[in-house]
């Protein structure tokens, strides 16, 4: 396995500009893959920090509402976070939330609490994560953009600003560029 970096270091892109922020569930729209792995993700971040040795605190999470609009949207919120699997989630009304959180603004009328909610250094996660990938045997190559992804027989040509190389599989994790990485791969018809 061969990870390569476009940059001089990991996680110089939005890795490191990330809110650190693990999200508890309730926001993606169900059925679609973004909510079965952002559950799965924040399922599994507890035992990640363990075994890696990355800072990670379990802090739950709040979505406020000022305003009737925004009381409805946060049961619209509870409803999808508990159709995503979410467990814990809570509509708390303004006394409510006010007791958990007495600095909170008096124009509070309520809140959507995630008890899984979450924060983390992304960076150190990326750096945690490597480092174990690497201790089993995955390599790094730095300063090592991609600029050309080709399907052939049998896989891929990777062309990098320096090298080239051939991957029967590859993963996608160019961050804000993924698109046009992933786009560079013509997609196969469900018929094939």
């Amino acid at each position: 396995v061969l990870v390569l970096e476009a940059t001089n270091d990991i996680a110089n892109g939005a890795t490191r500009a990330n809110s650190g922020i693990v999200h508890a569930g309730f926001d993606p729209q169900p059925g679609t893959l973004k909510a079965q792995f952002n559950l799965k993700g924040s399922q599994v971040f507890p035992s990640w920090a363990e075994e890696l040795g990355f800072a990670y605190q379990r802090n739950g999470s709040l979505v406020l509402a000022f305003n009737d609009s925004d009381i409805a949207k946060l049961h619209s919120l509870y409803k999808r976070g508990r159709t995503n699997g979410v467990k814990e989630l809570q509509v708390l009304d303004a006394n409510e939330v006010h007791s958990l959180e007495p600095a909170l603004s008096k124009a509070v009328r309520g809140a959507l609490l995630a008890p899984t909610g979450a924060i983390c250094d992304p960076y150190e996660v990326a750096l945690r994560a490597l480092e174990n990938a690497i201790s089993n045997g995955v390599q790094l190559k730095l300063n090592s953009a991609v600029k050309t992804i080709i399907s052939c027989k049998g896989g891929y040509r990777i062309e990098t600003v320096s090298d080239s190389y051939f991957a029967q599989c590859v993963v996608n994790a160019a961050g804000i560029n993924a698109d046009i990485t992933g786009n560079q791969v013509p997609r196969k018809s469900p018929l094939q």
